[in-house]
This record gives C-alpha cells, structure tokens and sequence, in this order.
C-alpha cells in the first residue's frame, strides 16, 4: 500500500511540475543584461504574487515601505505591480509570457504583513523574522514558501499547490489546511491551539502544546508534536495521524 501511494505522489507531483513548465515554453528569454527598479508604491500589509520570481520579504524596523526588483533587461518591465485595498499585486503584464525568469529576485519591505497569497511559480522567503497579529499564507502555485522566526497570534495556512510551506516561531492558535500534492511543515511553530486537516496528498506536521483537532481524508497524513493535553483526531482516509515526539 506505501508503495503505491509513492507512485501515486510521484506521478501527480510530476504531472503538475511539466504543466506549470509549458505554460511559458514559448514566452520570452530573458537577456544576459540586468537591471534594479526600485518603485513608488502605497502601504499595504498583504502580498499576492502570480509572477514567476523569487520573493524576499523583510520587516522594516520603521514604518517605511520599499519594493525593487532584479532581474534580466527584458523581464523586470513586464512584471506588473500595483496596491489595491492594502494588497500588493505582482502579476505578468496582459499577453506577455515568460519562458525563463532567469535571475529574477523581487524584494519587499514593510512594517507590517497579514497574509501571502501565492499562484505564481517560485519561492517566497521570510528569513529574517515578522512579529505581527494575524498571518494567512494560501499557496496555489508551483514553489516553496518559507517563514522564519514568526511571532504571531493566528496562523491560517491553506496549502493547494504544487510545493512546500515552512513555518518556524511561536503562536497562540494555528490552522492548517492541506488539499494540494505539497506538505505543510509546522512542527517548529510552537502553537498552544491547532486545528489540522488533511484533504489531497500533501502531509502536515504540527506543534501543539494545549489543544489539536486533527482529521485526515486524503491520501497525505498527520504527524505532530507537543504532546497536547485535548486531542480530537478523525481519520476517514488512506493517511495517518502520529505523533512524533
């Protein structure tokens, strides 16, 4: 039965990376020449990228707000930006399609971040750390997203795409839900309260010291830490819920 369901993550995970990869087969290839746009933006504590790039998020330690992109000559002007009701959006402009991105690295810096909403293909990095109330990460592109040193209050971690979401820090209460092929590692986010479901093929791992609901339908499994006091765990599909302290 594991073995099957290996093949079955393999060939699904497989599937989906060759079709992300020809939706811009034809496109344009970037240039060997590169160039740093920095840009005049409005505030906004939201992100919703649909480009192909690499993201790098930092806290400001005050209250501005700055945004520049990298990249090849002929790229960084086809990457559109705007703000719209707090939300930074990164897009591809309309009819233009890129082959390769190459080296394209999109940073962003604000006081402030509630959420992350991630079509696009690529990685999203929050390395140095982001202290704020509320945090929603939904990834349903092809690519990893990481975050280091959260302190939060709640986390809602909604994962349909095709690759990882990492969380490390500390938290009150933690929601995470996985109906994708890629796994949501939160067993380094220290959470007092968790609720947990597993629906597609992706795996979750979690930390939760007081209270965990936990129920797996799919294929993907449960796995946490923390030894919680109440526990509510329902299994009705092939995956498993364990605990691996």
């Amino acid at each position: 039965m594991k073995a099957s369901i290996k093949l079955i993550l393999s060939a699904v995970t497989i599937t989906l990376l060759i079709s992300s990869c020809t939706i811009w087969e034809d496109g344009i290839r970037p240039s060997k020449h590169y160039i740093t746009r920095s840009y005049n933006i409005g505030d906004f504590n939201k992100i919703d990228a649909s480009t192909v790039a690499s993201i790098h998020y930092v806290q400001s330690a005050d209250s501005s707000t700055s945004l520049e992109i990298y990249g090849s000559d002929n790229i960084v002007p086809l990457i559109k930006v705007y703000v719209e009701n707090g939300t930074l959006y990164l897009t591809t402009k309309k009819n233009k399609k890129i082959n390769n991105s190459g080296k394209l690295k999109i940073q962003i810096k604000t006081p402030d971040l509630h959420a992350i909403y991630f079509k696009g293909v690529g990685d999203i990095y929050v390395d140095s750390g982001l202290r704020t109330q509320s945090l929603e990460v939904e990834s349903k592109g092809v690519g990893n997203i990481k975050i280091k040193n959260l302190v939060c209050e709640s986390v809602n971690i909604n994962s349909l795409g095709v690759g990882d979401v990492e969380i490390e820090g500390t938290a009150q209460t933690v929601t995470l839900r996985s109906k994708g092929v890629g796994n949501i590692e939160a067993d380094e986010l220290k959470a007092q309260n968790v609720e947990a479901s597993s629906m597609g093929i992706g795996s979750i791992s979690c930390f939760a010291a007081n209270k965990l609901n936990a129920s797996v339908k799919g294929i993907g499994g449960i796995n946490y830490k923390g030894n919680p006091e109440h526990k509510n765990l329902s299994k009705g599909g092939i995956g498993s819920i364990n605990a691996i302290n």
